[in-house]
C-alpha cells in the first residue's frame, strides 16, 4: 500500500526488478509506462514488453502488438503482426481477435 502512495515508488521497484530478469516485472513496466504516465513513455514501454516477449511471454506479445499497430506513430503493422502471430502459435487466444483487426498483409 505504502508504494500506491508514493509517486514513481512502482515504477522504481518494476524498473529495478525488470533488470534483473525479472519478466512479469518487465511486462507490468510496460504497462505502467504505456498506461499510467501522462504523457506516456512508449519508448520504453516498448522496450520492456520486447524485452519480456522474447522470452515467450505471450502477454507481453500481445501488449506489444497493440503498442505496435495503434499506439505508435506511424503503425509498424509488419512487427504487430509477428508478435500477434508468435502469442496466437503460443496458445493466446485473444490474438485470433487482434489479428484480424490488421490491416491485410501485404502482396510480396
Amino acid at each position: 500500500m505504502e508504494l500506491e502512495r508514493r509517486p514513481g515508488a512502482r515504477e522504481g521497484v518494476f524498473a529495478q526488478l525488470s533488470e534483473v530478469g525479472v519478466i512479469a516485472a518487465q511486462v507490468n513496466l510496460g504497462v505502467l509506462l504505456e498506461t499510467k504516465l501522462d504523457p506516456p513513455d512508449l519508448v520504453g514501454a516498448r522496450r520492456w514488453y520486447t524485452t519480456a516477449a522474447e522470452t515467450g511471454h505471450t502477454a507481453a506479445q500481445v501488449n506489444l502488438g497493440f503498442l505496435l499497430a495503434t499506439l505508435v506513430d506511424p503503425p509498424e503493422l509488419g512487427e504487430a503482426r509477428r508478435w500477434y502471430t508468435t502469442a496466437a502459435e503460443a496458445g493466446h487466444s485473444e490474438t485470433v481477435e487482434a489479428l484480424s483487426r490488421l490491416k491485410p498483409k501485404p502482396d510480396k
